[in-house]
């Protein structure tokens, strides 16, 4: 039979092919899970519709994501911290006190996208990554 797969299935294809599979496994998983299609002429260009609306989506959001990557490479912050011999805090600076300082400069988004797992424990200017969209991601300092 062949179908028209609407999201990733593994072993058979990507969202948007068109592929021919056993009847049986289209009627009784793929299509009534929503994964597939019937390859129908309506069908079709339903699709081709939906696939051109998602590429001009993904196409604004991208945009958008790099103009605020750009404005987060020039954003700096300062955090004060007491350090010992050889450049070593006394603590650590985590990713709450990087997301209170940024507040303090309206940057309040950052908290949630903030990736940094690890804590600087160094006694120097640090890049902290921060994504912007799942593929995008922005270093600040």
């Amino acid at each position: 039979m062949k179908i028209v797969l609407l999201e990733q299935v593994e072993k058979v294809g990507a969202a948007g092919d068109q592929v021919e599979v056993a009847n049986g496994y289209a009627r009784n998983f793929l299509i009534p899970t929503r994964k597939a299609v019937e390859a129908t002429s309506a069908n079709l260009k339903s699709l081709h519709h939906l696939l051109r609306q998602n590429t001009e989506r993904e196409t604004r959001l991208r945009r958008a994501a790099e103009a605020t990557a750009g404005r987060i490479a020039e954003l700096h912050c300062v955090i004060a911290r007491r350090a010992g011999e050889h450049d070593r805090l006394f603590g650590a600076v985590t990713n709450q006190d990087i997301c209170a300082a940024l507040a303090a400069q309206d940057w309040r988004w950052i908290e949630e996208r903030s990736s940094c797992r690890s804590r600087s424990r160094r006694l120097a200017a640090t890049p902290f990554p921060s994504a912007c969209t799942q593929r995008l991601s922005a270093s600040f300092g």
